[in-house]
């Protein structure tokens, strides 16, 4: 835990330079979740994606794809660069704060093409699908003749209401 707050120093450091010279209050990249909320101003998305970061497995393609748009208003999107500000953000984000030829651009444009469009679609599709399966209900199917005098024939589909079980418990 120690080590973990100690690399978010310089992180913090970075994001408020970042920030700096975004034209933003820098401030903002010193406290948690208020620097997300900026990151996803500057990298023009809007700020509900925070709750899809919450999301195990998920949370971490969208924050890649949150830290590619942020490094895109600062003219640095390469594979290289994503990759080194997701790996090594405490290392990456200082360097791209102090560098004083890594300026701010603009924010990117929200310009989408086919496979963007598909891409964000595709993603909800399953983000929805796997909170609903978490969450709501799921498909079962009978695997034996044991239950069968209780429920239905052997391989018939069973729906699991997780709503209601939670309730009576």
């Amino acid at each position: 835990m120690l080590i973990f707050g100690i690399l978010c120093i310089p992180v913090f450091v970075g994001l408020f330079m970042l920030f700096q010279k975004a034209g933003r209050p820098g401030w903002k990249g010193l406290i948690p979740f208020v620097n997300i909320l900026e990151m996803l101003k500057i990298a023009n998305r809007p700020w509900w994606w925070v709750f899809y970061m919450c999301i195990p497995l998920i949370g971490q393609i969208i924050a890649v794809g949150v830290m590619k748009r942020f490094l895109q208003a600062y003219h640095k999107d390469t594979a290289v660069d994503v990759v080194l500000a997701c790996v090594l953000p405490f290392i990456y984000l200082p360097f791209l704060g102090f560098n004083k030829d890594v300026k701010f651009v603009s924010t990117p444009p929200d310009d989408k093409d086919a496979v963007s469009e598909w891409s964000e679609a595709i993603g909800f599709a399953v983000i929805a699908a796997t909170l609903i399966r978490w969450l709501i209900m799921e498909a079962y199917t009978i695997p034996t003749p044991s239950m069968e005098n209780s429920l239905w024939l052997v391989t018939s589909y069973s729906l699991a209401n997780f709503i209601t079980a939670h309730v009576r418990r």
